[in-house]
């Protein structure tokens, strides 16, 4: 299972329109695995009283792997995180979308835009 860890709340580099390397782009991995209890990925916040007193979220996929992201604490390596989900019913395949200049972790990651385009395929508003 890889990890995202971020601030909370998160911190959107795209508006702070600062901190995003020129040859970030997106890439996008196939979430596959599920847990025992048949999710695809999970979302924790830190804290007693989540969220009024969370400093921290992370963002948890079970790709078999055991990476954690930095996505804001320390160093950051990961930029922006979006899900895509295609299809209906059984057929729906679930994906995790990030901005960062490499893939994050030894998963089946592709490319998605090109070194120093910041917005995604589909959604074409996600920078203003």
């Amino acid at each position: 299972m890889s990890k995202i860890v971020s601030p909370y709340p998160p911190i959107s580099y795209f508006s702070l329109h600062k901190g995003i390397p020129e040859e970030a782009r997106w890439w996008r991995c196939l979430m596959s695995g599920r847990n025992w209890i048949g999710e695809i990925y999970v979302i924790n916040l830190n804290g007693d009283d989540p969220p009024n007193d969370s400093t921290y979220y992370e963002i948890e996929w079970f790709d078999g792997l055991n990476t954690i992201i930095d996505a804001g604490l320390d160093r950051p390596t990961v930029f922006e995180v979006a899900f895509y989900s295609k299809g209906f019913g059984p057929m729906t395949r679930e994906f995790i979308d990030v901005l960062a200049v490499d893939p994050p972790t030894a998963g089946p990651w592709c490319a998605l835009t090109d070194p120093g385009d910041f917005v995604l395929p589909w959604v074409s508003d996600l920078t203003s």
